[in-house]
């Protein structure tokens, strides 16, 4: 079978509540969003995405998840405007992240809450034809595939962030001294990719070996190669949903659960 790469994104995204956060009446911390748009080259798109996980200990996490899901899509947005990323670094990456904090402050002044409440992690890219931005803060994580590669691999972006004791990462948040941000721009055509927050890591991850689970990814991004398509394909969407809100996965992860998956490819790989 040739290999071949569509033009248009499609994708789908799914979110379900953990069963120990359902257990005591806890709303999912979790947030996404996604949006393909124009690129900054007539012709060409971006494909926008977030994920974020609320800290399960601070009590307006899921408002924290929601706000730095729409700040860093409003970033991307305007990175669009620009006419190339060759100046885009990881001071550029903090400046949003501190956007984000400043929007916890102002929401917090007005609720009139302790601001330690608002913490996330947060995971976003911003893809474009031939170059990718990529920036996270904490623990989930990216998979991609690159368009010059024959094989049906996925490889991750950047490895779990954990902190200092087991089972803790690192946070977006304004009480926080110091935020570490990984950061990456990535100078290579991506023509699939999925960006997914703890809940999933232990299926979608080896954590001896630190490779990507090919098991996990290989079934879910079948049906998101269909040229016919573009945007987001709702129906599998509606699907995910329900695979991550299964006893099956239920079974390996009690966690909130947040992915987002997209490809623009149009063929499946050649048979080995």
């Amino acid at each position: 079978m040739s290999l071949r790469t569509g033009s248009s994104w499609r994708y789908m995204a799914g979110i379900a509540a953990g069963p120990a956060h359902r257990m005591v009446g806890t709303p999912c911390q979790d947030a996404y969003a996604v949006e393909v748009r124009a690129g900054h080259l007539p012709g060409t798109e971006a494909l926008l995405a977030v994920v974020a996980d609320g800290a399960g200990s601070r009590a307006y996490s899921q408002v924290a998840s929601r706000i730095i899901c729409s700040t860093l899509i409003h970033e991307f947005r305007e990175l669009l405007t620009r006419p190339s990323f060759l100046d885009i670094h990881e001071d550029q990456a903090a400046e949003w992240i501190q956007h984000c904090v400043a929007r916890e402050l102002k929401l917090a002044e007005r609720m009139g809450v302790d601001p330690y409440g608002f913490a996330c992690t947060a995971v976003g890219v911003c893809i474009l034809p031939q170059q990718s931005i990529f920036v996270q803060v904490g623990d989930g994580a990216i998979v991609v595939h690159k368009e010059a590669s024959l094989e049906e691999q996925w490889d991750w972006v950047f490895w779990p962030m954990r902190g200092e004791f087991d089972n803790t990462t690192m946070f977006v948040s304004p009480d926080a001294e110091e935020i570490p941000i990984q950061f990456a721009v990535i100078d290579e055509p991506i023509d699939e990719l999925a960006l997914f927050t703890d809940g999933i890591q232990g299926l979608a991850l080896q954590y001896a070996t630190q490779q990507v689970h090919l098991p996990f990814f290989k079934p879910l991004f079948e049906p998101l190669r269909d040229p016919a398509r573009a945007g987001e394909m709702l129906e599998l969407s509606a699907m995910l949903d329900a695979f991550l809100d299964s006893e099956r996965v239920a079974e390996r992860s009690d966690d909130d659960k947040a992915i987002i998956m997209a490809s623009r490819r149009a063929t499946g790989w050649p048979a080995s």
